[in-house]
């Protein structure tokens, strides 16, 4: 079974139109046609698709029967920011974007790594002012999460 396979498997026992998906996704109906007719879907467009109508995948490793949930990233507004603290890297392209912020003076992006730890990422808006992280508690994630998400 393929991608464009599946995708019409789901579309069909989902009910819904392939056209309702394309516009969740902001696509038109003729584009995911076409990716589908062609079966061009790229993985990353094949994860939008699958979440696009409500699903998500499951790898189960065979031996163990542990799980993993194979799920996009979401993404941030602020530009991709790597950088070491603690002997800890951090990288905004391997987290998942929580919420944003801006005060004016600088943007804060907040981010959760895979292993559940947080970080913030912040952006200043002024000529050669340095981007930079700052891990924080689950604590303070919580309270941000709160206030601005």
């Amino acid at each position: 079974m393929n991608a464009t396979q599946i995708v019409r498997s789901l579309i069909r026992d989902n009910n819904v139109y392939q056209s309702s998906v394309a516009k969740k996704l902001g696509w038109t109906g003729q584009a995911l046609s076409n990716k589908l007719r062609r079966n061009t879907l790229s993985a990353d467009e094949f994860f939008k698709v699958i979440e696009a109508l409500g699903c998500e995948i499951k790898i189960i490793k065979t031996e163990t029967q542990d799980e993993f949930v194979a799920k996009q990233r979401k993404k941030g507004v602020g530009l991709r920011l790597r950088q070491m603290v603690d002997g800890v890297r951090y990288d905004t392209a391997n987290a998942d974007a929580i919420c944003h912020w801006d005060d004016g003076e600088i943007m804060h992006e907040l981010y959760q790594n895979d292993d559940g730890s947080y970080f913030v990422a912040q952006y200043v808006h002024w000529e050669c002012g340095i981007n930079s992280i700052l891990p924080i508690s689950e604590t303070d994630a919580e309270r941000l999460k709160a206030k601005y998400e």
